[in-house]
């Protein structure tokens, strides 16, 4: 199990994934409300887990819209 798989539930060792998981920590950080946009079966979802998972408020509910 790699270190994105284990900490994001996410699997890729691309650059453009490095990319991608790097601003996921940097928006995790912020307190702005995110909406991700894109086609049905892009990802969206375990992006947005993703990134509440590594916001400080990980320990409050995790809330989607669809």
């Amino acid at each position: 199990m790699t270190k994105n798989e284990a900490q994001y539930g996410m699997i890729g060792d691309s650059e453009r994934m490095k990319v991608l998981l790097r601003l996921l920590e940097r928006i995790a950080k912020t307190p702005a409300t995110i909406m991700l946009q894109g086609e049905s079966g892009t990802g969206k979802a375990p992006l947005a887990e993703a990134i509440h998972r590594a916001s400080p408020w990980a320990d409050g509910p995790f809330v989607t819209v669809d």
